[in-house]
């Protein structure tokens, strides 16, 4: 190994400790900032000597995920706080390839993206090729022979492991007394080694060799052959994409007739109440939507060269399309609006709602997208994506919630105290103003005096330091509650 491999092991297992230290030691709060802080700091001062590509996109995923991880900081939305562990690395792990990669390389066409993830590949490559220096480190004073034996008999360990999991499994379900006897060894080896100690140590050692993989792979230089052309193998004749497009536009054309004669004029038929009616179709508009909008990419993206008339024909049909889901997607925005007013504001119906607008924006780029052919749909997609759900992120949906449901309250009298409780520290907040406005709603100061007495015993750790829980506990307090 040389120099810099064994500076990359060292930078990847003080980035492993970190992130055992900071993501397993209870709630997840203010430690994610300080981890992405620690992470990027060891980044760049391994790759100090190499030169970044894409600056701008960099920054902006830069810019994103710091802030989606002060979220765990600032607020306690459970969704995101789950959901934002997959996202946050994903994103990562897009920003790092992308700033390491050739200038030249198109990043925003789809075999790019297919090049990009066969760094994984590498990543497991550099990984292996680590273990096999240190077992040739380990084994230095033996002869060639001896060596390779060792060598084998440890690969044949690390093959025969599940292999002795499935079978070990099998006889203890097979025979009691042998799975008591398997049962005792781990406490009887523990009784000298601490549990919690070798678990961490194993943390540690995953998410060390993970960065040492994940660094050696974009240490390699890389030129991927983008094949010929940028469209892909898929190519889609026009006069199929007419016939396909005709169709859908008129089957859209009398769903949007109907929708203006009655949806759109206050008037329903049957007896369906507006809820009713709201709930019945919101999701139908949505999935159709997002087909119309998978039609969109793929004739954009892989239709043939053609005649200049039906080349413009098609323009034309796309456009009434982009029009009908327009229409069918703010249908569903009014169905979605009439329900909340019947039963109330959820995170799902908020998220519903913001979805929606994101669809919007992307058939607006779409259309724009029809008629100027240079436009990278791929880049805006990516970008837009970004920056909506940051945005989405760092608006507190939570606190949104709790407000638009308080509002709801003093115009109907109407509230879901349980759900406001789901809501993390947003919704017991929201409780408490709930209280000063009504103290006497019933059983509401009881769940207000048990959060209190819970969330005195509660002790956390500087890595789960929240600002909500902070606000919420400091406000709590003060209450005199019975």
């Amino acid at each position: 190994m040389s120099k810099r491999d064994w500076m990359t092991l060292g930078m990847a297992f003080i980035l492993g400790i970190g992130a055992e230290i900071s993501f397993f030691h209870g709630e997840i709060g203010l430690s994610f900032p300080v981890f992405i802080t620690l992470f990027y700091v060891g980044f760049f001062w391994i790759f100090r000597k190499h030169h970044f590509t894409n600056l701008k996109l960099g920054l902006l995923f830069t810019a994103s995920i710091w802030l989606l991880s002060v979220t765990y900081l600032f607020y306690s939305n459970p969704f995101f706080y789950v959901f934002n562990l997959l996202v946050i690395p994903g994103l990562m792990f897009l920003q790092l390839i992308i700033i390491t990669s050739p200038a030249s390389w198109p990043w925003d066409r789809l075999p790019y993206l297919q090049a990009a993830f066969s760094r994984i590949g590498e990543s497991a490559k550099s990984i292996i090729h680590l273990f096999s220096s240190l077992v040739d480190l380990a084994l230095k004073g033996l002869d060639q022979g001896k060596r390779n034996i060792l060598k084998k008999i440890l690969l044949g360990l690390l093959i025969a492991s599940p292999i002795v999991v499935v079978v070990l499994f099998l006889l203890m379900m097979a025979d009691p007394e042998f799975s008591r006897l398997v049962i005792k060894l781990p406490e009887w080896f523990f009784s000298f080694v601490r549990l919690e100690m070798i678990i961490r140590m194993v943390i540690v050692m995953i998410f060390s060799l993970g960065f040492y993989g994940g660094f050696r792979a974009l240490h390699k230089k890389w030129e991927p052959n983008p094949g010929p052309g940028s469209k892909g193998i898929l190519h889609l004749d026009g006069i199929m994409i007419i016939t396909v497009l005709v169709l859908l536009n008129i089957i859209y054309g009398l769903f949007v007739l109907v929708q203006f004669q009655y949806f759109f004029s206050g008037q329903l038929y049957g007896d369906f109440t507006y809820a009713e009616y709201a709930r019945r179709g919101f999701f139908e508009l949505v999935m159709v939507t997002l087909i119309n909008w998978s039609v969109l990419v793929a004739v954009l993206n892989f239709g043939r060269k053609m005649a200049p008339r039906l080349k413009r024909a098609i323009q034309v049909m796309l456009t009434l399309m982009i029009a009908f889901s327009g229409v069918m997607l703010t249908s569903a925005y009014m169905r979605l609006l009439m329900y909340e007013a019947a039963y109330g504001y959820t995170l799902d119906r908020v998220l519903a709602h913001a979805f929606m607008i994101f669809l919007g924006a992307i058939f607006l780029y779409t259309l724009i997208r029809v008629w100027i052919e240079h436009l990278s749909l791929m880049r805006f997609y990516m970008i837009f994506s970004i920056l909506f759900y940051t945005a989405l992120n760092v608006v507190n949906v939570n606190g949104l919630i709790v407000e638009k449901n308080l509002e709801r309250y003093e115009q109907t009298g109407k509230i879901d105290v349980s759900y406001l409780y789901q809501l993390s520290y947003s919704g017991l907040m929201g409780l408490m103003d709930l209280y000063e406005m009504n103290p006497q709603m019933t059983g509401l100061e009881n769940i207000l005096a048990d959060r209190k007495k819970m969330m005195i015993h509660d002790s956390r750790s500087w890595q789960s330091f929240n600002l909500e829980r902070k606000k919420a506990y400091e406000r709590l307090m003060e209450m005199e509650l019975e």
